[in-house]
């Protein structure tokens, strides 16, 4: 009898080492996982960074633009409306 009681402890203390094996292992997987994605978003914040700055110039000078055609078009409904 007490040897199987000591088995059953045995085997319980195997499985109590296999599973903080296991969860070791997992924690040290997720860490460098998550390393390799934070040093992805890094890359990526780096090399977009400049194509968004130009986008938003962009639109800047096609909003410029637009209003400057908007004001034109205003200038010459007044003129239309005088001549009429």
């Amino acid at each position: 009898m007490e040897t199987l009681i000591a088995i059953d402890l045995t085997v319980i203390a195997v499985c109590f080492v296999a599973i903080t094996v296991g969860i070791v292992v997992l924690s040290v997987v997720a860490y460098r996982l998550l390393k390799k994605i934070e040093e992805s978003v890094e890359t990526v914040n780096t090399e977009l960074k400049p194509a968004i700055l130009e986008l938003k110039s962009t639109i800047s000078s096609i909003t410029e633009s637009l209003q400057v055609v908007s004001s034109s078009l205003s200038f010459v409904k007044k003129l239309k409306r005088k001549k009429s």
